[in-house]
């Protein structure tokens, strides 16, 4: 698949692919940071199933400007929790994030 459509699938051997997708959600967060990011993981999930894989664990890099700034203060709670409100209710791990 081109850029930006559904996600990466890589064969590993012996019948295994491994299927990767990363997904930005700077302006729908910056926007409304928790329906932002919520839909982010969404998205992310999405187009690991139309791969025709099935996810087993979830991660979130995360990243923002100076811990001091204003717009960095604003958003930050709400994209920690947007991602946590839809990725746990999905049950799986979060396996890594920083």
């Amino acid at each position: 698949m081109g850029i930006g459509e559904n996600a990466g699938v890589v064969d590993i051997g012996q019948g295994y692919a491994v299927t990767f997708k990363i997904e930005s959600h700077n302006h729908p967060s910056f926007i409304e940071p928790y329906q932002g990011a919520a839909t982010g993981v969404g998205g992310i999930v999405r187009d690991i199933l139309t791969m025709g894989a099935r996810p087993i664990a979830v991660m979130d890099p995360l990243r923002f400007g100076p811990a001091d700034a204003p717009d960095t203060r604003r958003v930050l709670p709400g994209v920690v929790a947007g991602i946590g409100g839809y990725g746990n209710c999905l049950g799986l791990p979060n396996i890594g994030g920083e």
